[in-house]
């Protein structure tokens, strides 16, 4: 399928690792699941984007058929708290279930902190 990774020494899945602690560490080289050079091909997902989390499966599942094993997590801090000291964490700003729903399609969570 065009865009698809190809399978390769440490090209892994959420499902390698879920349901048992695993470690991420790093070299001058790659990244390391559990001691293991790791390769990740991510997309970007944006949550505040979509209506809600019923249109985040298709989503995953589309990223999932292109070969990623990984999405990348913006949180837009003018999202989350419109007004100072006024946060939402619902809806399509839910992260727990976005990260949730991601490890549910097999796909690990690249979460990137915005300003």
């Amino acid at each position: 399928m065009l865009g698809r990774v190809p399978r390769c020494s440490g090209f892994k899945f959420f499902s390698e690792v879920s349901g048992s602690p695993y470690s991420v560490t790093y070299n001058n080289r790659s990244l390391l699941i559990n001691g293991e050079p790791s390769l990740f091909a991510s997309g970007v997902i944006h949550p505040p984007r979509f209506s809600g989390p019923a249109e985040w499966g298709p989503a995953f599942a589309s990223a999932k058929n292109l070969g990623l094993n990984a999405i990348q997590l913006y949180i837009f801090a003018n999202a989350h708290q419109p007004t100072k000291g006024d946060w939402i964490w619902s809806g399509n700003l839910n992260v727990t279930k976005f990260i949730a729903m991601a490890g549910e399609a097999d796909l690990f969570v690249n979460l990137r902190i915005g300003g």
